[in-house]
């Protein structure tokens, strides 16, 4: 909602987010959210884009993050098993290597498969 005048600010308030012109009236700044100082409502547009461009960033961190550290858990819990059952010693520049990889190709996978996919796949890994 935006609003500039005294008859806007009951609509600001109860708005989920309310902008106010700086050119408007006291009351509407303060029962607003945002202030937009220079008037413009092209500015909401750009917040807006800029707010979504902020999001998909954190959304890939936090992705890219998540496949790498399931990988280095992966890799971290299966040496027990290389050593035992394959009589195969991984040495730390392996590891890394192996971590790297995996977590490159699952980061891949990721980014092709739908939000459902990932669950799936991640459900089925906990139950074994």
């Amino acid at each position: 909602m935006t609003g500039d005048g005294t008859n806007d600010a009951p609509a600001l308030r109860n708005a989920d987010v309310g902008f106010a012109m700086m050119s408007g009236t006291s009351i509407a700044k303060d029962a607003s959210d945002i202030l937009l100082l220079d008037n413009n409502f092209t500015s909401v547009v750009d917040a807006v884009k800029w707010g979504r461009s902020v999001y998909a960033g954190i959304t890939k961190f936090l992705q890219f993050q998540v496949s790498n550290l399931f990988c280095s858990v992966l890799l971290s819990a299966s040496p027990p098993a290389w050593e035992c059952c394959l009589s195969v010693y991984v040495s730390t520049h392996q590891y890394f290597w192996l971590d790297s990889t995996c977590g490159i190709v699952w980061h891949k996978l990721t980014l092709l498969m739908s939000a459902e996919q990932i669950r799936a796949v991640y459900a089925r890994i906990l139950q074994q």
